[in-house]
């Protein structure tokens, strides 16, 4: 009797432990499934996302973003690629800008050049030595124009070369203003300068001061209408700058538009300033 009794709580417990060890094993496979398809989708889906995006950036979406969160491996992957997307925006934003810049640019010499022949051909403007000279500055500037479209890349890191010699500020001044003069007297607008006498010889590059000059009052040109006026002012600001402002009486700027420019504005007036000289000769 007492044999039969251990047999049947022998028979019990395998049949318990079989019952429990299949019921956990079921567990811990279904628990096992469960985790893998939780950590396959945590890495596959940012991964997923990140080749989405990557092939955007290929096609000239350099907006695109992804989201990065958490300091794993995935989180770092993520921060680098918005990194390299940000460093391809900014790199676009600039190419694209600088292309429309010196297009600009080309204009101002382009129009002087053209409005000079137009007038020796028309008999109004003399063909003197001056007029000689002056084509060939503006030759000149179309030549440094094509240079710097040759450094292109150099722009874009911000590391175009500067000739820097002392330079008198009165003849920058004049050599824009005479650029223009033509342009002005067509349109009716008024074009003045003003220097002090006493203004030192500033260190700067002369062709590129020049250039900024002429764009600035190209500018102020553009924007002011018939019988208005452009005033320069070149004027020492320290011991150690110059401070040329370019004024018209124009539109002005909008207020929306001046936190990227340096500019300041007033009622009935736009000045901008150009700060020249890393020192004085």
């Amino acid at each position: 009797m007492s044999g039969q009794v251990d047999a049947a709580l022998a028979d019990t417990f395998r049949a318990s432990l079989g019952q429990g060890l299949l019921v956990a094993g079921t567990a811990a496979i279904v628990t096992a499934v469960t985790a893998s398809l939780l950590v396959s989708r945590r890495i596959a889906g940012p991964i997923h996302e990140l080749a989405g995006a990557s092939h955007r950036v290929a096609g000239g979406h350099y907006a695109e973003r992804v989201k990065a969160s958490g300091r794993d491996e995935l989180g770092q992957l993520g921060s680098s690629f918005n990194a390299m997307a940000a460093a391809l925006e900014a790199t676009e934003r600039r190419r694209s800008e600088l292309i429309g810049d010196v297009a600009h640019e080309l204009r101002t010499p382009l129009a002087t050049l053209r409005g000079y022949l137009e007038g020796l051909m028309d008999g109004v403007v003399a063909p003197s030595d001056q007029t000689w000279a002056r084509l060939h500055d503006e030759t000149g500037r179309l030549q440094r124009l094509i240079d710097d479209l040759q450094e292109l890349s150099r722009a874009e890191a911000k590391q175009l070369s500067l000739q820097l010699w002392p330079v008198a500020e009165a003849d920058l001044v004049q050599t824009a203003a005479e650029r223009l003069s033509p342009a002005y007297a067509e349109k009716g607008v008024t074009l003045g300068t003003s220097i002090e006498p006493t203004l030192p010889a500033a260190l700067a590059d002369g062709d590129r001061a020049v250039q900024v000059l002429t764009n600035l009052l190209g500018n102020a040109l553009r924007y002011t209408p018939a019988e208005g006026s452009v005033q320069v002012l070149a004027t020492l600001a320290d011991a150690h700058e110059i401070a040329v402002s370019v004024s018209d009486t124009g539109a002005g700027i909008p207020a929306e538009h001046l936190p990227r420019i340096f500019a300041s504005t007033e009622s009935t007036n736009r000045a901008v300033e150009l700060w020249v000289g890393a020192g004085l000769g």
